[in-house]
């Protein structure tokens, strides 16, 4: 990683802490940024001056409005945000002229899921022309830590009877073990509706299921509970994150993501499958790939996906998966 300055915003939480991490052995010069130094409101210029003299700002804390993101590509920073929030996306999205005019980068959803599942969603229907369906499949490790509100996020997700539905494995078989349950959750991410937005051939789902068959079960709960209750849902869901997010970091939090391809009989045709050590140090490595790959001149000015920037192929040769 080259010599140059990077902000991360949300240093002080637990994915942020990564990205600092791994960009301070990389030895970029780092600056920890907290939200609370930030104020979010685009007319408070004492956020501005957080960002002078950097050239990407790196945002790993969930944001609710696009000011950040303004105010960082005025000051002269590329900007990546590995959110997953829709609207922040949405919002972000927004700022495409702004970032063409001031010659910038603006990449959202820069990390595992959404991110790098949709370079290779994109990658697999590519590869396999004649394939009428894609499923991306993140199985994820139970024994994963993550924050109170990157706990609930995902189960609030996973949850909402609206947006997902349970995927039962006999219509697909992923053949990866192990698969601690005979279902998979769909994923509600922005990537679908973004990058198939015309409607192509192969339709891409993402999703996901954990290699305990009790966090599995305990979605399913949590599913029926909300539908029923939304107080005692989120009770429920708040004494669960409270715990997860109190554990320390286990020895090993592998897990697997995989894209595999279906013919119109359902007959799998092909599959690409990517080991990761780890869920936030994956989506930190994407950030930081990219960002090192704003900071060299690699990446075109605009708001986009990481496919609007670069491809599965690119990402995956600097190796940083197995890191």
């Amino acid at each position: 990683m080259s010599n140059y300055r990077i902000g991360v915003v949300g240093a002080s939480g637990r994915l942020g802490g990564i990205v600092f991490e791994r960009a301070s052995i990389a030895s970029a010069d780092v600056i920890p940024l907290s939200m609370r130094q930030l104020p979010a409101d685009a007319g408070v210029q004492d956020s501005a001056h957080a960002f002078e003299g950097l050239d990407i700002a790196i945002f790993a804390a969930p944001l609710t409005t696009n000011s950040l993101h303004r105010i960082a590509l005025e000051a002269g920073c590329h900007v990546v945000d590995v959110g997953v929030s829709e609207q922040s996306i949405g919002d972000a999205l927004a700022l495409d002229a702004l970032a063409k005019a001031q010659d910038k980068s603006l990449v959202v959803m820069a990390g595992l899921a959404p991110g790098l599942s949709g370079l290779l969603g994109l990658e697999v229907a590519r590869r396999f022309e004649s394939a009428e369906q894609v499923d991306v499949i993140l199985l994820q490790s139970s024994k994963g830590t993550a924050g109170m509100r990157g706990v609930c996020d995902m189960l609030d997700m996973l949850t909402n009877r609206e947006r997902s539905s349970v995927v039962a494995l006999s219509e697909n078989s992923i053949g990866v073990s192990p698969v601690a349950s005979n279902y998979l959750f769909e994923l509600p991410t922005p990537e679908r509706r973004l990058l198939r937005e015309n409607g192509e051939k192969p339709e891409i789902r993402y999703l996901t299921a954990f290699d305990s068959s009790k966090m599995n079960w305990q979605i399913r709960f949590l599913r029926s509970i909300r539908g029923l209750s939304g107080s005692v849902y989120r009770l429920i869901r708040n004494n669960v994150a409270a715990s997860k997010s109190k554990k320390a970091s286990p020895s090993d939090e592998s897990m697997s993501l995989i894209a595999c391809a279906y013919d119109r009989e359902g007959v799998e045709i092909g599959r690409e499958h990517l080991a990761l050590a780890s869920d936030y140090g994956a989506t930190a490595d994407v950030a930081l790939i990219i960002a090192d790959m704003a900071a060299k001149g690699e990446l075109r000015s605009g708001a986009g996906h990481p496919s609007y920037f670069t491809d599965w192929p690119t990402i995956k040769a600097l190796s940083f998966a197995s890191k």
